[in-house]
């Protein structure tokens, strides 16, 4: 039996979707994550969300993560959601290291009836990983249901809003065996859906 290398090094590269919506623009600005990774490491990555606000931009946020199987990200990864101007743009709160929940298997897509990890894999796919590396969409949810209203009232008057910022730090355990892939991360309202 060959004995692991420790050391052996994972190779990561991002596949950041950017979904379209039509009440709302959904963007990422950017993702922060290393070049590379040990097996059986902690990483850390940074999402840079952008949220144009539509007509009725409203719902929950959904956060998916494309990654191995082998990872186990639904035990092995943790996501905190932190809002930076949603407060002077919306006049909401804003959110500072909300810890985002698993997505319910039981939960569907409410465009397409699929559960939401299907929903990802059948809209996004699984990247350029080798059909060999057993890949999975693992799905988190904000327990915040946010309001992206496109017009908001301010003093007695109707202002045009602007565009929403925010970050997903997601930390996440690498697995045992060495293996190179591309991670992948998209979002989407709970409300809209995926699709």
């Amino acid at each position: 039996m060959k004995k692991l290398n420790r050391h052996k090094i994972l190779s990561a590269a991002c596949i950041a979707a950017l979904p379209l919506l039509v009440v709302a623009c959904l963007e990422f600005d950017g993702i922060i994550q290393p070049g590379r990774a040990l097996t059986d490491s902690e990483i850390e990555v940074t999402a840079q969300l952008r949220v144009s606000p539509g007509e009725d931009g409203s719902g929950k946020v959904v956060f998916a993560v494309l990654a191995p199987k082998a990872w186990n990200l639904r035990d092995n990864a943790t996501l905190y959601l932190t809002t930076k101007d949603y407060n002077a743009i919306q006049h909401q709160p804003e959110v500072v290291n909300e810890q985002l929940t698993l997505m319910p298997a039981e939960e569907k897509d409410p465009k397409n009836g699929l559960s939401w990890a299907d929903s990802f894999m059948s809209v996004i796919g699984r990247g350029g990983n080798d059909p060999q590396t057993a890949m999975e969409w693992v799905v988190w949810r904000s327990s915040t249901t946010f309001i992206f209203d496109d017009k908001i009232e301010v003093d007695g008057q109707e202002v045009e809003t602007a565009d929403v910022h925010a970050d997903v730090r997601i930390k996440m355990k690498t697995g045992a065996v060495p293996l190179t892939c591309e991670l992948g991360y998209s979002y989407c309202y709970d409300k809209i859906g995926r699709a």
